[in-house]
């Protein structure tokens, strides 16, 4: 039971990003890659999910996953100021109402770490947030 969480994890946590009030400065710009830069969605703050780790979990009398998720923000303005902003509501959210997958259930949702960076071409600013989550299975 690892995988099996995995899309319709993906598929929770795009709709946390993409209807939590605060959150509003995405704009429900959240996609599974990077749009292309010639399109306008690429001309403001917007997330991508992607990256994944999972790894079984199980206790005696129950079985899941862990998912270790990445979201990674990006904003082509060259300061980090107000992508940090953005990172700190997109943590705060992910904790304080954890996403509800169809399949499955999260009974944890923590923050494990952030990472900012520069895009090569020094034209976009990046931050990689990695969430803890763990599932298990309703059987």
């Amino acid at each position: 039971m690892t995988m099996a969480f995995s899309a319709p994890l993906q598929r929770a946590l795009y709709e946390r990003l993409t209807t939590a009030p605060a959150l509003s400065a995405l704009g429900g710009r959240v996609f599974d890659e990077a749009p292309h830069r010639s399109l306008a969605a690429a001309d403001a703050p917007y997330a991508t999910i992607g990256d994944e780790t999972v790894a079984p979990w199980e206790t005696a009398t129950e079985r899941g996953a862990v998912h270790e998720a990445m979201v990674r923000l990006h904003a082509p303005a060259r300061g980090f100021l107000a992508l940090k902003a953005l990172a700190a509501a997109v943590s705060d959210e992910i904790e304080a109402n954890p996403p509800t997958p169809e399949t499955g259930r999260v009974v944890s949702a923590r923050f494990i770490s952030a990472r900012t960076a520069r895009e090569a071409d020094g034209a976009l600013r990046r931050i990689d947030l990695r969430f803890r989550f763990v599932l298990e299975d309703e059987l």
